[in-house]
């Protein structure tokens, strides 16, 4: 009974370490595009270097996901 609740916090400590780890990770992929919109909208960009920041982003995120099947397939 005496080790339910060190156990208990322990689950609760681990837990709080992985929604942090997915959260970083998982909100970073995005954030470029969502910020590149968001300065699209503002006028602080022309829709040219829009553009040209877009693909670029996109040929890094081709480039990573081609990266990871290769790995995978290891």
């Amino acid at each position: 009974m005496g080790l339910i609740i060190p156990l208990i916090v322990l689950v609760g400590f681990a837990a709080i370490i992985i929604w942090v780890a997915d959260w970083t990770s998982g909100g970073r992929r995005y954030t470029a595009l969502a910020d590149l919109n968001r300065r699209l909208a503002s006028g602080e960009i022309e829709q040219a270097e829009y553009e040209e920041k877009r693909e670029s982003a996109g040929k890094i995120r081709r480039h990573h996901k081609r990266r990871q099947k290769a790995e995978e397939a290891k």
